[in-house]
């Protein structure tokens, strides 16, 4: 990966695993609020091949769960000129806080010229036209998902959002609260509605919905050929933080153990509950169109090569 204001080498706190390539470089790209760490070698979302024929040849990341920081999501469009990075989060401040970060890129001005992650976004390089914005929630269904959302008492604006809370922050004094209904859809309906064949690479951040959520997931690309399937997922656990409204220790291992099964593997894991998963494929997985054309050639030089020894064999017996 290119250098960028979101990017640092790894650190201790992230164990790297051996995928079939060997073991992989890693690089923690984002916040530490907002970030992950990623393999340096993703050379998928540069090759045409690897699309298999999609009618979509350039990269695809998705992002569900935007919040307050996309740090994660410019650094990744900075070092993939190409890809398109999407994004998607139905909550009144996170709609509010990437139509800023959207502004800022086009004008190349920091919302705040006084913070780090702004000056970053300024920066990094983008172009608006990588992004797009999605105000769906993931679900393991196609309906609508409830939260409370923060009503500052001042203005009347929606300036924050919640799919529960139990906050008893002085800062909570001024607010009260409204519930609020948003679409939500499964990642099959949402690929369909936006014409997407492959996914590259998948955040996942929905406060503690990804025990639902990635069951519906695994089910549907169990039904595709592999190369379809995310070659990086990122997940971060809300559900393991003791604290969280919605943790589900059991739910959350369930997860992690069916994603193994399916044949991801853990690459990085940070002592807070964020999980970076590959998905290593054979080149048959990998090139499926291409894999029968590369047999071809090599049963035909492998013929070549026993006829001239078979020759080489008979001028010797000769001599």
């Amino acid at each position: 990966m290119g250098n960028g204001s979101f990017q640092r080498p790894c650190t201790p706190k992230a164990w790297a695993y051996h995928m079939h390539t060997g073991p992989l470089d890693c690089t923690f790209i984002g916040s530490l609020y907002g970030g992950f760490y990623l393999p340096d070698r993703m050379c998928f979302l540069s090759d045409p091949e690897a699309r298999n024929g999609s009618s979509h040849p350039e990269a695809v990341a998705y992002g569900f769960g935007v919040g307050s920081d996309i740090s994660y999501d410019i650094a990744l469009a900075s070092a993939y000129p190409k890809l398109r990075v999407r994004l998607f989060d139905p909550t009144p401040g996170a709609v509010t806080h990437v139509h800023s970060v959207f502004k800022t890129i086009e004008t190349g001005i920091p919302w705040n010229h006084a913070s780090a992650y702004w000056n970053g976004i300024a920066t990094a390089g983008v172009r608006r036209g990588q992004f797009s914005l999605h105000p769906w929630a993931l679900g393991s269904t196609n309906g609508e998902m409830k939260f409370r959302a923060k009503r500052d008492a001042a203005t009347g604006k929606l300036v924050d959002s919640y799919f529960s809370t139990n906050s008893s922050s002085s800062a909570d004094t001024h607010m009260d609260f409204a519930e609020v209904a948003a679409p939500m859809k499964t990642l099959g309906s949402i690929m369909r509605t936006l014409e997407d064949e492959v996914i590259d690479i998948l955040k996942i951040d929905i406060e503690g919905a990804e025990v639902d959520a990635v069951p519906e997931m695994l089910a549907m690309w169990k039904t595709w050929p592999r190369h379809r399937w995310p070659r990086v997922l990122m997940i971060d656990m809300d559900s393991l933080r003791p604290n969280h409204p919605r943790y589900n220790e059991t739910g959350a291992f369930t997860v992690v153990h069916l994603l193994q099964a399916a044949g991801y593997r853990v690459f990085a894991h940070l002592l807070m509950p964020d999980y970076t998963f590959v998905l290593p494929l054979s080149q048959r997985e990998a090139y499926p169109t291409l894999y029968p054309n590369w047999i071809q050639t090599h049963k035909h030089w492998s013929k070549r090569n026993k006829q001239k020894q078979r020759q080489s064999k008979k001028m010797k017996r000769a001599k």
